[in-house]
């Protein structure tokens, strides 16, 4: 009988002590309900030391239309995308992560205002354009947004 007293206690022992991380308190208010047009992406390309090495900036005018926890994503060619997003906040920072058939992308959310946000993700070993099949040591996206 002693164990099963343990158990609650057990219980909420880790259901509180595992908030690593959480969901993104505020920023959620900004996103939902509303309309963001991409103004710029830069994709910046960095080799083994940190040198850059390639940059490229696309104003593509991409619009991202968040309705509850789905975001429609309406590009300059007419075509359209739906996805599931979700907001953590982790070490201080505000992430967005997408869903789209199965494939899962995570954005660090740099900044969000009443009119302007930016994101950030970086890879590594990412094929650097214009290079051949040169790779570079790390690569950044940063996508900046106007609110609609």
């Amino acid at each position: 009988m002693k164990p099963l007293r343990l158990l609650p206690s057990l219980f909420f022992l880790v259901l509180f002590s595992c908030k690593e991380v959480a969901p993104a308190p505020g920023v959620g208010d900004q996103l939902k309900g509303g309309a963001w047009l991409t103004l710029s992406q830069s994709y910046r390309y960095y080799d083994a030391s940190g040198q850059l090495v390639h940059e490229e900036v696309d104003s593509s005018g991409t619009l991202f239309d968040f309705d509850g926890y789905r975001v429609t994503i309406s590009y300059g060619t007419g075509t359209t995308t739906q996805c599931l997003y979700t907001l953590l906040e982790s070490n201080g920072r505000s992430y967005i992560e997408l869903t789209r058939d199965g494939l899962l992308q995570t954005y660090e959310i740099t900044s969000i205002g009443d009119s302007v946000m930016s994101w950030s993700t970086e890879a590594e070993e990412a094929e650097c354009p214009d290079s051949g099949s040169k790779t570079a040591g790390h690569a950044t996206t940063t996508t900046r947004f106007s609110r609609q």
